[in-house]
């Protein structure tokens, strides 16, 4: 089994940036048409200025005449007038709808040139027969992150939590009304365990020699790597002596949970456009106590919050979390429930 980039397939969303790419070429069609028109109107009002100035310089004509002549010139200055109006309002809106495919359409031509990955499949088999195979394989550019709702209706009332799922997918792949399953775990990790090899530690013992010392001379033996202080006692010597270590050096660990896997029942779409889509995951109600705080020295306000317990049997992971109280939000929270702490997180509101 390999793997290649196909640099001559077609853009999957070929058909889609043609449309478009039809639907502006119309729409600018139809501006040039309105432009056109809109021109039309010009044309008459200067035709219709230039023969009123001419009309009023002839010789002979009444003054029921001119009036005549003054009143047609009138009428059909606004005549023009109304419709070069209308016909720019025309503009206007050809233009907005033009501008906004044209937006869309860079988007789209944006992804376009993205190549087609390829897995190619080579089988052996003995005899010639008729099979169907299914490959699973792993893609980056691809994620989720969970997110949640706490609800309060009340106090008294349990606190419902929505557990959701911020995905998304940046593969150059749009995945259309597919069976979603969500797991905790990370396959870039890798499973290899690590190796903790003992340190050796040299500790300071004294011992007594058998030979006896002459104060203020240095004496050694075989086993001796330090002469005695002149501070020691006749006849005492020091030495240093490699010993394996029997004590735990202190690390630090990270408890990490159990890999979790979570199945969105509904088929799901995910377009491959780097945005984050909102999948719920799980709803639970969970029992919550509720219980008010003050500290006048920091805050004027005193707050209601809910503590709730057993929460580490639901499977949940850090996220951020929006807060609902009686219907109405009141801000945000964050759920750090990969840290020991008796509660899962609180709901707090001043009252």
């Amino acid at each position: 089994m390999n793997h290649r980039i196909n640099y001559l397939t077609e853009s999957p969303k070929k058909k889609e940036i043609e449309d478009l790419q039809a639907k502006i070429k119309k729409l600018e069609k139809d501006w040039a048409y309105e432009k056109a028109m809109q021109d039309v109107w010009v044309n008459e009002e200067q035709l219709l200025n230039k023969n009123s100035v001419i009309g009023g310089q002839q010789n002979g004509l009444t003054a029921a005449q001119l009036t005549a002549v003054n009143d047609y010139v009138r009428q059909r200055l606004i005549t023009t007038k109304t419709n070069w109006l209308a016909q720019q309002e025309k503009l206007t809106t050809i233009g907005q709808e033009a501008d906004k495919l044209r937006q869309q359409l860079s988007t789209l031509q944006a992804q376009a040139p993205r190549p087609t990955s390829e897995v190619v499949v080579e089988i052996s088999s003995e005899v010639e027969v008729g099979a169907t195979f299914t490959l699973t394989y792993f893609v980056g550019e691809a994620g989720w992150i969970p997110a949640y709702d706490l609800r309060a209706k009340g106090v008294g009332q349990p606190i419902e939590l929505l557990m959701k799922a911020q995905v998304t997918n940046n593969t150059g792949e749009d995945w259309n009304k597919v069976a979603l399953s969500l797991s905790s775990g990370n396959p870039t990790l890798g499973g290899v365990m690590p190796t903790l090899n003992p340190w050796t530690l040299y500790t300071y013992r004294p011992m007594q020699l058998q030979s006896v010392a002459i104060r203020g001379a240095r004496t050694r033996n075989a086993d001796a790597t330090m002469a005695a202080p002149s501070s020691a006692a006749d006849g005492e010597a020091y030495k240093y002596e490699e010993r394996d270590a029997t004590a735990i050096v202190a690390n630090t660990v990270n408890f990490r949970t159990t890999t979790v896997e979570f199945i969105i029942e509904t088929p799901f779409t995910v377009p491959s456009d780097g945005v984050q889509h909102t999948v719920g995951v799980h709803t639970h109600s969970i029992a919550a106590v509720y219980k008010h705080y003050a500290t006048p020295k920091l805050d004027k306000d005193a707050f209601l919050y809910a503590r709730t317990t057993g929460w580490e049997d639901l499977n949940l992971l850090p996220g951020q979390a929006n807060v609902f109280f009686e219907g109405t939000f009141v801000g945000e929270s964050y759920l750090q429930l990969d840290m020991p702490q008796g509660h899962a997180g609180h709901l707090a509101r001043p009252r």
